[in-house]
């Protein structure tokens, strides 16, 4: 029992330099609207196989209102594996509403604005941009539950921290909620080692008649 415990342990204080448990923004002390910003706290599990952070859902750098919806605190506790495995036969398609969660604990979203058109989703960026801040993030409107959330549905400008440098791994600016990071351009094509690459994304153009987009929206 002895050994497997120090064994635990051991595994444990391995983990607590996974990016996973380093990369979080916490909070020195700014204050919006009376409420704590950024991440309040990063807890690696006792046997080192997760992560749960908090957080209020707000970011320190400044909130710019241009929808009219107030950002206001969140309650968030999320658990992250450290070690998350793609399942290649279990896709699954992400829903509305918070995905994961950038480095300063601020909720991340999808592309998607919710509404759709012939059946297509729509794009936020495209019909909601303008009431994008500075650094990319806006607030739900009052809801029920999870209203006034701030999130971002693009990369955060405020949290890419360098320039995207060729061979050079880009810096974490999130993470998903199945424990996968979220960054770029630039990563590692295998096993977290060697140069640096461009990472490709998985959209693809796709070709139909006409050039209409009123059809296979689901193809």
């Amino acid at each position: 029992v002895a050994a497997i415990a120090s064994a635990l342990i051991q595994h444990a204080a391995s983990q607590s330099s996974h990016p996973l448990v380093t990369s979080w923004q916490k909070g020195t002390g700014k204050l919006y609207n009376g409420v704590a910003t950024d991440v309040l706290s990063v807890q690696l599990s006792a046997d080192g196989k997760t992560v749960t952070v908090t957080s209020n859902g707000l970011p320190s750098h400044t909130i710019q209102i241009l929808n009219g919806n107030e950002a206001k605190s969140q309650s968030i506790s999320k658990t992250f594996s450290l070690s998350p495995k793609v399942r290649e036969s279990q896709r699954v398609k992400v829903g509305l509403g918070p995905i994961g969660l950038a480095v300063n604990g601020v909720p991340l979203f999808n592309a998607d604005d919710g509404q759709k058109v012939s059946g297509w989703s729509r794009n936020a960026k495209y019909w909601e941009g303008v009431s994008f801040d500075s650094c990319g993030g806006h607030a739900t409107p009052a809801l029920p539950q999870g209203g006034n959330m701030y999130h971002y549905h693009k990369r955060p400008v405020c949290l890419d921290r360098s320039a995207a440098v060729p061979g050079v791994h880009s810096p974490i600016i999130g993470w998903m909620f199945d424990g996968f990071p979220v960054y770029g351009p630039y990563g590692y094509a295998k096993n977290n080692t060697g140069a640096a690459v461009r990472i490709q994304p998985s959209y693809r153009l796709r070709s139909i008649s006409g050039g209409k987009r009123t059809s296979l929206a689901n193809g």
